[in-house]
């Protein structure tokens, strides 16, 4: 059990890699962008890209992943289909060598051959992932059978944050008081969610986010990773060995909201609490995760599966949860009950193309939940 978080985490971290070397070159990067084909659009945008980048971690993580996992229970995002500069559509792929995934890359690159040795080395490149406390305490039987376990990857949430390249050359994206990212390439986070075929119940996941720290020194910058795992009562995270920020200011709930979300539900909330606004489901909730904020709301269906599954399966390990906002306030705001499921084979989730129809409430501990609940429930 110990072998597959490791595996994980290092496929995460190859990820990053991965992200921050196409991000590195702008004329490269501008290259690597495509406007996402209609049916995969997430219809709260006006344009919904996605990068080469998207893809390329994705067929990494289904590659790496693929020992363990049946290749067809790995679910991702993005197609895996991509347009190059001449109007070519190359299906990407990686090979068993480096040099079959290098003429793949190429194929989407043109004759940048030195970018397509780089990403073809990044893609096979070995991670080693040092132990930690948190390992230690990983029992070897939590898993009895691989095969019942499927996969959701968001290779790069937030695209349009890694589009736009920002996050260190402007102070005001970051609230530096409160550590909070506004705007730019920290909001971009890598997830990896596994969940059970057979309850859609999500209990390993891993959040990684490359751009954390950024070096003027080197012009570089680092990124750090997390992960939660929650089978039955089993609980264990690397949360408790992180040295983490302690939530400061007000003692009133903190919020993480979209910039769009309802005007409605701002009004009846912000009296009582304070509201952050922020780019990308999995930034928002990575700061419900690490403290920083107590809950994220969303009225509205702009998340899917693919967002939520791993920070679902870390908040679970934490004692918290993710739930289906519109039913719990049906439900006389009974937290615990309406949990979000990552089926892939629910027939009506799949014709909302995995949307959480319902919108989300995230919550790290249930403290201030059903006082926050009632606050909605106000005219």
């Amino acid at each position: 059990m110990g072998d597959f978080i490791r595996l994980l985490i290092s496929v995460s971290e190859k990820a990053s890699f991965i992200a921050r070397v196409i991000r590195q070159d702008e004329e490269l990067f501008s290259m690597l962008i495509e406007e996402k084909e209609s049916l995969k659009k997430n219809e709260t945008v006006v344009q919904d890209f996605k990068t080469f980048a998207d893809v390329l971690i994705q067929e990494t993580v289904r590659h790496d992943l693929s020992s363990l996992i049946l290749g067809e229970n790995i679910y991702g995002e993005e197609s895996n289909l991509f347009t190059n500069n001449l109007g070519e559509c190359v299906r990407v792929t990686v090979g068993e060598t480096k040099e079959e995934t290098r003429q793949i890359i190429r194929k989407v690159l043109g004759e940048n051959s030195k970018a397509a040795d780089i990403l073809a080395e990044e893609v096979h490149r070995i991670v080693l992932i040092d132990d930690d406390e948190a390992f230690e305490r990983i029992p070897c039987d939590l898993i009895d059978a691989y095969e019942n376990l499927g996969i959701w990857i968001d290779p790069i949430d937030a695209t349009s944050e890694y589009i736009k390249g920002r996050g260190h050359e402007e102070p005001e994206s970051f609230d530096e008081e409160q550590f909070f990212s506004q705007g730019g390439l920290p909001c971009a986070t890598v997830l990896i969610g596994v969940f059970q075929l057979d309850t859609g119940c999500p209990i390993i996941g891993v959040i990684n986010q490359p751009f954390w720290k950024f070096s003027p020194m080197t012009n570089s910058w680092t990124g750090r990773h997390f992960w939660g795992i929650s089978i039955g009562d089993r609980r264990i995270s690397n949360l408790g060995i992180l040295k983490l920020p302690d939530k400061v200011g007000p003692n009133v709930p903190v919020i993480m909201i979209s910039e769009s979300e309802d005007k409605s539900i701002q009004r009846k909330l912000s009296p009582h609490c304070r509201l952050v606004e922020a780019p990308g489901a999995g930034y928002k909730l990575l700061c419900v995760i690490i403290g920083l904020a107590d809950f994220y709301i969303i009225s509205k269906s702009s998340t899917h599966v693919w967002d939520t599954c791993a920070p679902h399966a870390i908040l679970k390990s934490l004692g918290g949860g993710i739930e289906d906002l519109k039913e719990i306030l049906e439900d006389s705001n009974n937290l615990s009950n309406h949990e979000i499921s990552y089926s892939p084979d629910d027939s009506d989730r799949k014709a909302l193309k995995y949307a959480n129809t319902g919108g989300l409430f995230a919550y790290r501990n249930k403290t201030y939940g059903s006082l926050v609940l009632d606050y909605l429930k106000t005219d």
